[in-house]
Parts: C-alpha cells; sequence; structure tokens
C-alpha cells in the first residue's frame, strides 16, 4: 500500500508541475503614430516571446480555461516636431484581465505611464514585465499578507499618486 501512496503522490506532484509551468498568456496592442512607440511595443513582443512566466497571444481570444491579459499602450510623442523620429514618448500602459473560464470579463487591475527612450526599449520592456509580474503577484495574494510579503517590489511609480503629488 505504500508504493501505491508514494506512486499517487508521484503524480500528484507532476500534475501540479506541469499546471504551474504553463504560461500566461499577454495580447498586446498599441495606439499611437510615433515610430518610438511602434518600436516600444515590438520590443515588448520580443520579452514576452522570450519570457518563461509570459506567452505572446497574437489574437485576443479568451482562453477556454484561465485567463487572457490585454496590455494595452498609448503612446504620445515628446517632441515639438514629432514627423521627426523622437528621441523619447509617453507610453500609457493598462492591463486588464479578460476571461474567468469563457466569459469576457474585463478587469483593469494596472495602469502606469512613464518615459520611453530611443536607447533603452529593451530595459523598459523587462522592467514593465518585471513591474507587472509585481503588481498580479501582490493582487493574487491579497488574501494572505503572508505571502504577499513574498512578492517583489514595483518599481514604476503609480499615475494617480505621481498626479495626487503634482509631478505629472
Amino acid at each position: 500500500m505504500t508504493r501505491l501512496a508514494q506512486f499517487g503522490l508521484a503524480l500528484a506532484l507532476l500534475g501540479a508541475g506541469s499546471a504551474w509551468a504553463q504560461r500566461q498568456p499577454i495580447f498586446v496592442s498599441c495606439r499611437g503614430s510615433d515610430p518610438l512607440g511602434a518600436r516600444f511595443a515590438a520590443a515588448l513582443r520580443r520579452e514576452l516571446e522570450r519570457s518563461s512566466v509570459y506567452e505572446l497571444a497574437l489574437a485576443p481570444e479568451v482562453p477556454k480555461q484561465g485567463i487572457l491579459f490585454h496590455l494595452s499602450i498609448a503612446t504620445v510623442c515628446m517632441s515639438d516636431k514629432c514627423e521627426e523620429p523622437a528621441r523619447r514618448v509617453v507610453a500609457d500602459v493598462k492591463v486588464e484581465t479578460l476571461g474567468i473560464g469563457a466569459w469576457p470579463l474585463p478587469d483593469e487591475w494596472y495602469w502606469k505611464s512613464f518615459l520611453v527612450g530611443r536607447g533603452g526599449l529593451d530595459r523598459a520592456a523587462k522592467r514593465l514585465l518585471r513591474d507587472i509580474g509585481a503588481r498580479w503577484c501582490r493582487m493574487s495574494q491579497y488574501s494572505s499578507p503572508s505571502a504577499m510579503a513574498q512578492c517583489p517590489k514595483e518599481v514604476l511609480p503609480d499615475v494617480l499618486s505621481l498626479y495626487f503629488w503634482g509631478r505629472y
């Protein structure tokens, strides 16, 4: 009987491991007419393709099981002459959750704005994904303060806190 129990435990752990290894799908949409914003969205898509945590979704289809993150980027040129390649853009990023099971229930839970420079697109994309992961960890562990303490800290300031303190 002990071998049967050990076999059952091993199967349970393998099943839990395969469910744990699934990557979270994210669909990225970008609005803005500046080329630097489009290059930032492309850098973000590249980071999602390399990620072991996230998976780039090519269409905003609600999965049959689990959820889909919709990451919406709006960029604004920071130059007087936006026809020329801008040195910096403001990226306004919002993330909402779509689909709990098969129900499309949008729930916006992330909103931040920050400057993106021409030379740091890949670094900004990595930082953004780390920040989104930190917020999701905090939101998913909300009911357990001890588990929430294990979540990484967010690195980008909140839009509302900047607005409130007059820095926006």
